[in-house]
């Protein structure tokens, strides 16, 4: 179920990475961002970090950092609309000279979990 989770957050986060870039194949947008699998890994486990007992934290930055890529960034929930919410990512890959952007939604099931949406 993990694994399942991870590969959604990175499969929507790079859809926010492809809509900045120009028609590039996915596999060009994953080897340009400069970010590993475990980094879209600290970056899922940030964006559950703002949703505390069910209730999402509007407003709330949590910071992720991984020392094995030198990569680092943050997740901020910017606004609740309905059942969803905002995020905004800003990851700083090793060696880029611009950090990336990433947004992204995140929207409550019927069952109360939370899972990103296109």
């Amino acid at each position: 179920m993990k694994q399942i989770f991870l590969t959604l957050c990175l499969s929507f986060a790079l859809v926010g990475l492809a809509a900045q870039s120009q028609a590039k194949p996915l596999s060009r947008i994953i080897a340009e961002s400069g970010l590993s699998p475990e980094d879209f890994q600290l970056m899922q486990q940030a964006m559950g970090q703002l949703v505390v007992n069910g209730v999402p934290q509007v407003g709330k930055t949590v910071a992720w950092n991984n020392p094995a890529t030198n990569s680092r960034g943050s997740v901020t929930l910017q606004e609740m609309r309905d059942n969803c919410g905002f995020l905004r990512q800003i990851a700083h890959p090793k060696g880029a000279e611009q950090p990336v952007q990433i947004r992204s939604r995140m929207c409550r099931q019927a069952d109360g979990r939370w899972l990103l949406v296109p």
